[in-house]
């Protein structure tokens, strides 16, 4: 079964959330999506794929080769289809 790992972003201090707070003219916080987020899939030790979050749409899922796989609505899915298509040989 595939693992998924986050990727280490340098200064990443903060909680693993995927919106960050940014001031807004009214004086107030407001949130805002970061960047997408990149999540490793491993089966054991091999690099099989790689996920970006794509929020609000979901996880992108991508093969070893960097084909797009599609979107899905969770990690679990999106990890399952980069291991179906370990599996097929793609």
């Amino acid at each position: 079964m595939a693992t998924i790992t986050r990727k280490p972003r340098t200064g990443d201090a903060g909680p693993p959330e995927n919106v960050r707070a940014t001031a807004s003219s009214n004086g107030g916080a407001r949130s805002t999506p970061k960047s997408p987020t990149r999540l490793a899939v491993y089966d054991g030790r091999q690099f099989v794929g790689f996920l970006l979050t794509r929020n609000p749409l979901g996880v992108e899922a991508f093969d070893i080769n960097e084909h797009s796989l599609g979107i899905f609505p969770d990690l679990k899915t999106a990890a399952d289809a980069v291991s179906r298509a370990m599996g097929s040989g793609a």
